[in-house]
């Protein structure tokens, strides 16, 4: 009884330590040129937008998604996420008139508003 006490203490106490741990992460490992950062911290910054505290640009929320993608999804739906980012870029441009990524980029309502009237993609 007192071993079952003493682990449940125990990974009690280890568990929010190793759960800490594997979610840190390092923007510097990603490998995505600057251009697709910015996109991503763009695309991120529609839903996180920043307040009186920060947004996703502001958190590197960009190149946890390309890390994300890269080691945690395999080729097949990688290529089918870039391609939905990309498409992101191109209509997004069309729509608002400016490159999507840049820094005073759209709102969510602009981008929503601009995917409204895409065709829906079959899987």
């Amino acid at each position: 009884m007192v071993q079952r006490m003493a682990m449940a203490i125990g990974g009690t106490l280890v568990a929010p330590t190793v759960l800490l741990e594997s979610c840190s992460f390092d923007p510097d490992t990603t490998t995505a040129g600057p251009l697709r950062l910015a996109m991503l911290d763009a695309i991120a910054e529609t839903i996180i937008p920043r307040t009186a505290t920060a947004g996703a640009r502001d958190a590197k929320i960009g190149a946890f998604i390309d890390v994300m993608i890269r080691d945690c999804y395999y080729p097949d739906m990688q290529e089918k996420l870039n391609s939905g980012i990309n498409e992101i870029a191109v209509e997004g441009k069309s729509a608002i008139g400016r490159p999507f990524e840049d820094p005073t980029g759209a709102t969510f309502l602009t981008l929503s508003l601009c995917f409204l009237q895409l065709p829906v993609m079959s899987h």
